[in-house]
């Protein structure tokens, strides 16, 4: 059925996008959800234009803070996040340490090569706990790391009463020296981000610099205070890959740390949940904001009001980061699914294919013969799929299949910002292409009529 509806993604909803380059991810997806968020956004892109674009408008709503380590779009480090000062738990400090592994490629599966990289881990956990209750900070970790003499966090941790850490650690000191090295090693490969202090300089305080406060971020646009008018922060984390200098490490770090404290924030509010949910826009997350255990957040951080959006190019991108199993449970998982074209991946298509499912086509035979008069006609009823494999992957820019929990599937136009009511005050539109695609009314096959959705605090991200 073709229609014009408004097709809403409920603010409860968790977003997987599969966007081929060039195809309008950032316009239609990104910077729309981003510009429309009710409350505090987070958002990562290897791209300046997720900063230029919904800058000024969320600049009029709240504090917008750019987290540029590589100097992507230009933005001086006047503020800092301290990433150590955060780890204030054992709990924290082994989260942290397990983003720096997830962040560093390689290492097979091979049984050696997964311990080692599991004790490497461990020994960056013990020494990031130690340096944050020490006051040491970030410089002390590549200080140990650099000399397996100095057993000072042996005695921190001792002194702390963080027994569990401190005892583990000590092993690792005490192991032969061989087996230590490797443990040293794959910390060491696992931080190699300290070796730029102007990348670090980020993350370590500063006289003079504004620290970021990310309990007071969550809350300005997430909590409804009485008497208070909430001004609703946004924090933009860019990463450049197939840098000698790309942070992955630090943006994923500080996606936990704001999806986790907004968990922290929501259990203590009505219905363990935000008043306003938190956005975390994650464009390009495969290259940007390696999170491990980002596929098991989607099972219930709808729930606590905390949204995620992840924007992949491919699926094989992110069976890449997160490994099949993970992958596919997140795809599952996600209540909107959106796929934008640009794949050429035959598996997922032909899965993609069989989720929007089939139709009735009638075939007619017409016969005649030289033996007899007359016109002999057979009808034929059978099924097809709606988008083959190679329908799918020749889907136009403008253009997304989307699957929404409960709802049957739709071809809907994108919306890009500046045909939206603010798109006036965003950044510069795009370029005009030589051949553009002419935008014509989308066909939604099957179903009694119009399919649309019942937005509450929603963000539009198309119309059928």
């Amino acid at each position: 059925m073709k229609s014009r509806e408004k097709v809403y993604m409920d603010c409860e909803d968790g977003l997987l996008a599969i966007c081929g380059p060039r195809v309008g991810k950032t316009t239609s997806l990104a910077v729309p959800m981003i510009c429309e968020a009710p409350g505090s956004v987070l958002a990562t892109s290897n791209k300046r234009d997720i900063v230029d674009l919904p800058r000024a408008i969320r600049a009029k709503r709240g504090r917008v803070w750019v987290f540029d380590p590589q100097g992507i779009s230009g933005e001086p480090p006047t503020w800092y996040w301290d990433m150590i000062g955060y780890i204030n738990s054992a709990e924290r400090a082994m989260e942290i340490a397990t983003v720096f592994m997830d962040c560093k490629p390689g290492g097979g599966d091979a049984t050696n090569a997964g311990f080692f990289r599991e004790m490497g881990r461990n020994l960056l956990a013990g020494l990031f706990l130690a340096a944050s209750r020490s006051g040491a900070g970030i410089d002390a970790v590549r200080d140990w790391l650099a000399d397996q003499s100095d057993q000072t966090p042996l005695r921190i941790l001792r002194e702390s009463g963080d027994m569990g850490l401190e005892r583990y650690l000590r092993g690792i000191y005490q192991t032969n020296p061989q087996q230590r090295d490797g443990y040293f090693g794959e910390a060491s490969s696992f931080a190699n981000v300290f070796l730029f202090d102007e990348i670090t300089d980020w993350i370590r305080p500063s006289p003079g610099r504004e620290a970021f406060d990310i309990e007071a971020f969550v809350r300005s646009g997430c909590q409804l205070i009485p008497g208070q008018v909430r001004r609703p922060q946004t924090l933009f984390m860019l990463s450049a890959e197939n840098s000698a200098k790309e942070c992955p490490q630090y943006i994923t770090a500080l996606t936990v740390a704001v999806t986790r404290t907004a968990e922290t924030i929501a259990a203590t509010l009505p219905h363990g949940r935000l008043d306003v949910p938190l956005y975390a826009v994650l464009d390009e997350a495969a290259n940007v904001c390696r999170w491990g255990a980002l596929p098991k957040m989607y099972s219930h951080y709808g729930s606590r009001g905390i949204v995620l959006a992840t924007i992949l190019q491919s699926y094989a991108q992110g069976r890449n980061v997160w490994g099949k199993e993970s992958m596919d449970a997140m795809w599952s998982a996600a209540t909107t699914k959106c796929y934008g074209g640009g794949s050429s991946e035959v598996e997922f298509l032909r899965s993609l294919s069989q989720l929007v499912g089939e139709f009735w086509t009638q075939h007619v035979s017409v016969s005649t013969s030289a033996h007899s008069p007359g016109v002999s006609s057979s009808r034929q009823v059978s099924k097809e799929d709606i988008f083959s494999a190679a329908d799918l992957a020749a889907i136009p820019r403008g253009y997304m299949v989307m699957l929404a929990s409960g709802e049957e599937p739709l071809l809907v136009n994108t919306v890009p910002y500046w045909s939206r009511p603010y798109g006036g005050e965003v950044g510069q539109k795009p370029a005009r292409r030589l051949n553009p695609i002419p935008v014509v009314e989308a066909e939604v096959d099957g179903g009694a009529g119009p399919v649309s959705f019942t937005p509450r605090e929603g963000i539009r991200i198309g119309q059928p």
